[in-house]
């Protein structure tokens, strides 16, 4: 059976219907006018139940039209509507990051929180999407990362320990590193990112105290005691031992000898390297008044310089041909259950496959993807933990669900 169109005569959709009882799914073709305008028209419920479809299993408008009972055009046109409506209505990292730019201090930050009793510490990670490969190897060079060796776009995340995406960057060519994707993130968060820099930031000092110095102090009414006289020993002309002479040579003719002395300093090395981590692990404990804290992994070496105004921590890298102390270890570890709070918010933002397989078009539009996803993924912890009113009152969100 077919209808008119404005482009001739054209077959009806296929009507998804239950067969013993010949009700249809979702739309009832027997309202459909025949007139001209819009006949395919569908309640906001259901334009909504198909925007979630389209980012939990990934399915093509060619296969939602069908499902639906309405022409592929019906459903792109409704789904650029839905994700506007998404957008608007979810707790998007984007209106996080609009609360965040007024955010000046550490107990600020902490007040956001259920009862003021938020740590002021947050985590950043960047994460890689698989995008189709450009035809074009002058574009597709730049979309391949070193580490995923497939085309991808990589995405910047900063989230709370409370499991919250409270900011994303801008999604950028998989191989651009994640530093230079935390240094552009950093300007968006207006006072919040200066306080990070160190330009807003109190007169707090996160270097270490040093060890007081306990050896004596020369004054000039200290009476000095008499050099004594420097005895030179004479070389030995005779070495005894044959090892000893095999040992003499071999510093002789290859050089070596400052580094075995090097070697030989391997312990106080050790000792230091003991003690830094030490330290390290104390702070990571401890709360500092008026300082924030960012946990990253082992791709943020160097981030400490680009935030001088928080305490950063990030996962230690094996040396080359050797192995990581046991001090080492046992922070990696500590940080490690710390950090795992944004690697499960990125997890449950992958658990829609709009973002998790293959994405078919360009980055920009990604982006607005991954916002959406990661406002789907608060909106479920909010509900888990019963937070969904307080943030909706600091967000502007919906009151009533």
């Amino acid at each position: 059976e077919k209808r008119a169109g404005k482009r001739g005569p054209r077959p009806r959709a296929d009507i998804i219907a239950d067969k013993e009882n010949n009700i249809p799914l979702i739309h009832d073709y027997s309202k459909r006018s025949e007139s001209a305008g819009n006949r395919c028209s569908l309640d906001l419920i259901y334009i909504l139940i198909m925007a979630l479809v389209r980012k939990y299993r990934n399915f093509k408008e060619i296969e939602l039209a069908p499902l639906f009972g309405v022409d592929q055009s019906t459903v792109s046109r409704n789904l650029v509507w839905a994700d506007k409506i998404l957008a608007e209505i979810l707790p998007t990292p984007r209106k996080f990051m609009k609360v965040l730019a007024s955010i000046d201090t550490p107990e600020k930050f902490a007040s956001l929180f259920p009862n003021g009793e938020g740590s002021p510490t947050i985590v950043v990670d960047g994460t890689h999407v698989r995008v189709h490969r450009p035809q074009n190897k002058e574009k597709r060079d730049p979309m391949i990362s070193s580490k995923k060796k497939f085309p991808s776009g990589n995405t910047m995340f900063m989230g709370s320990l409370d499991g919250l995406i409270m900011a994303i960057g801008k999604t950028h060519n998989g191989s651009v590193h994640d530093m230079t994707l935390l240094r552009e993130l950093l300007p968006q968060l207006g006072k919040f990112g200066k306080m990070l820099q160190g330009e807003m930031q109190a007169d707090v000092d996160l270097t270490l105290p040093k060890p007081d110095d306990t050896s004596p102090q020369v004054t000039p009414d200290t009476p000095r005691k008499k050099d004594k006289k420097k005895v030179t020993k004479k070389p030995r002309d005779v070495i005894p031992n044959a090892v000893t002479r095999a040992m003499h040579a071999l510093f002789c003719l290859a050089d070596v000898q400052q580094s075995i002395e090097c070697a030989m300093c391997a312990l106080c090395d050790r000792t230091d390297e003991q003690r830094e981590t030490t330290d390290a692990m104390t702070r990571l404990k401890s709360t500092t008044k008026g300082v924030m804290k960012i946990y990253a992994d082992a791709g943020f070496q160097g981030s400490d310089k680009d935030m001088k105004g928080a305490d950063v921590h990030h996962t230690l890298k094996k040396p080359k041909n050797k192995e990581l102390i046991d001090e080492k270890k046992a922070y990696n570890c500590e940080l490690s259950k710390e950090r795992i709070t944004i690697e499960n918010a990125i997890g449950a933002a992958k658990h829609f496959q709009r973002i998790a397989t293959i994405y078919n078009a360009d980055l920009d539009q990604l982006n607005d993807e991954i916002n959406i996803a990661c406002g789907l993924a608060n909106l479920r912890n909010m509900l888990r933990n019963g937070t969904y009113y307080h943030w909706a009152l600091i967000l502007g969100l919906c009151i009533k669900l």
